[in-house]
C-alpha cells in the first residue's frame, strides 16, 4: 500500500514539474506568428498591426567585470520586404546576458 502511494506521488509530482516547464519556457528565435493585416478596433482606436518577418538578437555590448566577459544582446524585430531584403529594424525591450569566464593562458 504504502508503495503504491509513493508511485502515485511520484508520478503526479513529475507531470507536475513537466507542466511548470512547458509553461515557463520563453520562445527565442524561431517563426513568429504572423498577424493579420487588418486593423482591430481596441476600445475605440483603431491599432493597425503589421506583421514582422523575423525575431533575432543582436550583440550590444561585451565588458569584462570581475574576471567574467558579460555580453549584452537585445531582441530586433526583423520587418523584410518581398525579395527578402532587410527594410526596417526594431529594437525591442527584451534583453539576453551571457557571462563567461575569462580565460588566462
Amino acid at each position: 500500500m504504502k508503495q503504491s502511494i509513493s508511485v502515485l506521488a511520484a508520478v503526479v509530482l513529475i507531470i507536475f514539474a513537466v507542466l511548470l516547464e512547458n509553461e515557463s519556457q520563453p520562445s527565442i528565435g524561431g517563426s513568429p506568428v504572423m498577424q493579420d493585416d487588418s486593423a482591430k478596433e481596441t476600445s475605440g482606436q483603431v491599432v493597425q498591426h503589421t506583421p514582422y518577418s523575423e525575431l533575432t538578437y543582436v550583440l550590444e555590448e561585451r565588458k569584462e567585470v570581475h574576471g567574467h566577459i558579460v555580453e549584452t544582446y537585445r531582441e530586433y524585430e526583423l520587418y523584410n520586404d518581398k525579395n527578402g531584403n532587410i527594410r526596417k529594424r526594431v529594437p525591442t525591450e527584451n534583453v539576453q546576458y551571457m557571462t563567461f569566464k575569462k580565460y588566462h593562458e
